[in-house]
């Protein structure tokens, strides 16, 4: 998926400008409420040179439940990037009952960097975290 990772990288470098209500559908189909759907919001939260703070929205095929037991059917989530040793921690995960985002949160959790949860989309077939993590992580412009 060579086109996320330039569309991305082009967003997160300040080379074109993105609204902050944009989202890049990286699968699925956000008028679907049967397919898993991942979408990212190009606009990053902060970055530095070595991390990015993006948003992250993921509807599921069916109710899940996370692991601290939390049912959901779709969220979304405030991730930072620590592009050094690739990997995506949840700072902030808003839940929702109904699919693609229809409804109010009934839950929001926040998480630590001593206590992080780490940005995984289990289940989901193709796994993008490690396309959206190289995207995210692309050099910045100069």
């Amino acid at each position: 998926m060579k086109q996320l990772a330039v569309i991305l990288s082009i967003l997160v470098s300040g080379a074109c400008m993105a609204r902050a209500d944009d989202w890049l559908t990286v699968m699925g189909d956000r008028t679907n409420p049967a397919l898993d759907t991942i979408e990212v919001n190009p606009v990053p939260v902060t970055m530095t040179e070595e991390s990015r703070v993006m948003r992250i929205r993921v509807s599921r095929s069916v109710p899940r439940t996370n692991w601290d037991g939390i049912p959901f059917r779709s969220y979304v989530e405030t991730v930072e990037f620590d592009c050094p040793n690739k990997v995506g921690n949840f700072q902030q995960i808003s839940y929702d009952m109904q699919p693609v985002w229809a409804g109010q949160s009934h839950i929001t959790t926040s998480y630590t960097r001593a206590a992080p949860r780490v940005m995984q989309f289990r289940g989901v077939t193709p796994n993008p975290v490690e396309r959206i993590i190289r995207a995210a992580c692309r050099p910045l412009a100069r």
